[in-house]
């Protein structure tokens, strides 16, 4: 009996060896990414009791006050200042009244090793960072840190070497939650930053998680649903988790913060499983002049998990996307109105933190700027004087503030 194979066999051995070594390569390009280990959840449980065991007791930097902490929000991504016009900022910052800031990185960090290829041309080095940090601790101001680990990774996702870790290729937003190198490569962004501010002290660590509209679509997040049996949902808390975990054991049990506008999407049930609210406080955002995205059924769901909360409001960049000129009203209404907000649902919760005022440079990292940040400067003394003015009840301008606070610090004489 003859065998008739569907195609002709090269008779040269060269030939042949090169065809097999072909069909290796096509069948390895088809190979999955490797999905998570699930993780033993003994193991795991007994991880965080020890860490929220160790969890330094919080000073807060204005104990008493309506606001205990006050943060102004420094968005890196697209025309961040040079070094010597930055350390001015934070002069301004801390003269306004402010307790610290918050700085979003982005591709502007000196990352190294596999990561090196994220960063900016114009990214600042490694001794730029320690000036901007040294300048921060010198004039009080506490410094936190935010690296986006869920959405908004563009940054790192437009990049072809790292493409394979989307959760959509054709979508550069968000990352691929169930595969393992990929999540190693978000924590590896995570380790550097902690690194360098580990030094000038680390309160807080934000980890972003905002606005990831589409995830769990990718094989490997498949495959961590199926072999754990989970809900998309489930996969990103255990994702949220895991990466909260990360950042406190590297920074010796900093207090991890994130948005809340993902967290008040999921179950809260589901929240209440893998405990969330004991390691992650929400950062609960609205940039509205009427805080028109939050009321009670928010606070109540937020609020039956996390004992602590914090508010956010905005200075400048979040009014609508192609703004040229920053309409200083809005984030002025925007910011009084986050004082009713605060009055009427604050007794929900065992402790409001603080605001974080951000400021942002841009939508996101590839749309245009948006309200440059020295037009925003002045909103943003404006800001930090509205959220101080509650509790000094003092009817002192903020206009006349920030005219005085810029005559002293850039030796610039304004008309009054």
């Amino acid at each position: 009996m003859t065998l008739v194979l569907p195609f002709s066999f090269p008779r040269n051995r060269r030939y042949m060896l090169l065809l097999i070594f072909a069909i290796f390569c096509l069948l390895q390009m088809c190979v999955p990414a490797p999905p998570r280990i699930v993780s033993d959840p003994i193991k795991q449980q007994q991880q965080l009791e020890q860490l929220i065991a160790a969890k330094p007791e919080i000073k807060n930097r204005r104990p008493g006050q309506f606001y205990q902490n006050l943060i102004v929000h420094f968005d890196l991504k697209g025309a961040p200042p040079k070094v010597p016009y930055f350390l001015d900022l934070l002069d301004l910052v801390a003269k306004s009244g402010a307790t610290g800031i918050l700085l979003e990185w982005e591709d502007m960090f000196p990352y190294t090793g596999q990561l090196e290829a994220v960063r900016s041309s114009d990214a600042y080095s490694m001794e730029d960072v320690r000036t901007i940090l040294e300048k921060a601790k010198s004039l009080h101001l506490d410094v936190i840190p935010l690296v986006q680990t869920f959405g908004h990774l563009e940054w790192i996702l437009k990049l072809e070497p790292f493409r394979k870790y989307r959760d959509q290729d054709i979508f550069p937003q968000v990352l691929c939650l169930g595969d393992a190198e990929a999540v190693a490569l978000i924590k590896d962004a995570l380790s550097q930053v902690i690194a360098a501010h580990a030094e000038f002290g680390i309160p807080y660590f934000h980890i972003g998680c905002d606005e990831a509209f589409a995830f769990g679509n990718c094989d490997a997040s498949r495959a961590w649903m199926d072999q754990t049996r989970s809900s998309r949902e489930e996969l990103a808390l255990s994702h949220m988790r895991e990466i909260a975990l990360h950042v406190m054991v590297k920074s010796h049990h900093t207090v991890v913060l994130a948005w809340n506008d993902m967290l008040k999407s999921f179950p809260t049930p589901l929240i209440k499983k893998l405990q969330l609210g004991k390691i992650i406080e929400p950062v609960v955002w609205d940039y509205s002049e009427d805080i028109r995205t939050l009321n009670e059924m928010t606070w109540e769901a937020l609020a039956e998990n996390f004992p602590t909360v914090w508010a956010s409001s905005a200075y400048k960049g979040a009014n609508f996307p192609s703004a040229q000129y920053i309409d200083i009203r809005h984030y002025e209404a925007n910011n009084r109105n986050w004082i009713d907000h605060k009055m009427m649902w604050e007794s929900k919760f065992d402790s409001w933190r603080g605001i974080i005022i951000t400021g942002w440079q841009r939508y996101d990292h590839m749309s245009a700027l948006c309200e440059t940040l020295p037009m925003g400067t002045a909103s943003l003394v404006l800001q930090v004087q509205t959220a101080l003015g509650v509790d000094t009840k003092v009817g002192i301008l903020a206009s006349n503030f920030f005219l005085r606070a810029f005559e002293e610090l850039f030796s610039f004489e304004f008309d009054q």
